[in-house]
């Protein structure tokens, strides 16, 4: 439970590796008042009251607190836009849009060469707070083609934010979420 906690904290995406200790982690609670219980009455000479104690307050804490279901249907899907999902949406409009002249520079990065393989294009890769990627925004590479940048924007940092991108001549082409974007240059 520890390490899946650690792991959480660390990771976007630990909710996918939670379902497998659903049932584990939902047992810790009646299993730990079962415990106490037979802790207490262990130290009080009474191991079986004690005992049955535990295993009735985690009855208790089954019917009472046990998570529950609001209705008899399915909950609508909770499903967040990460950059996994980004990267699978900017490798479908790469395939479509995408022409072998262009150049798409990669400033999550989405590691879109690597999704598109075994097709090729003409990508850069880096990431959007670090120089090589202020740069681009500043002078993109020279194209035959069009010059694409998929970019990350951050609240706190105006460099990567829509105001400083159209400064420079890009226009934004399309908004995956509240931070992935997808621009052309356009000077």
């Amino acid at each position: 439970m520890g390490a899946f906690l650690v792991a959480a904290a660390w990771t976007s995406y630990a909710e996918k590796y939670a379902i497998s200790f659903l049932p584990m982690m939902v047992l810790i609670v009646p299993m730990a008042f079962s415990r106490l219980g037979g802790w207490a009455g262990h130290a009080l000479k009474q191991l079986t009251a004690g005992r049955v104690a535990g295993i009735l307050v985690a009855a208790v804490w089954i019917v009472q607190g046990w998570p529950g279901t609001t209705s008899f249907r399915a909950d609508r899907p909770n499903i967040n836009t990460d950059w996994e999902s980004v990267s699978g949406a900017v490798a479908a409009w790469a395939v479509q849009d995408l022409s072998a002249q262009d150049i798409l520079i990669d400033c999550v990065p989405l590691n879109i060469d690597l999704v598109l393989l075994p097709i090729q294009l003409s990508t850069l890769e880096g990431v959007s707070t670090e120089h090589e990627c202020m740069e681009w925004i500043k002078t993109p590479p020279a194209s035959v083609g069009q010059t694409w940048m998929v970019q990350q924007a951050f609240p706190g940092l105006p460099e990567t934010g829509e105001a400083h991108m159209r400064f420079y001549g890009w226009q934004l082409i399309r908004q995956y979420d509240d931070r992935h974007r997808l621009w052309v240059h356009q000077p």
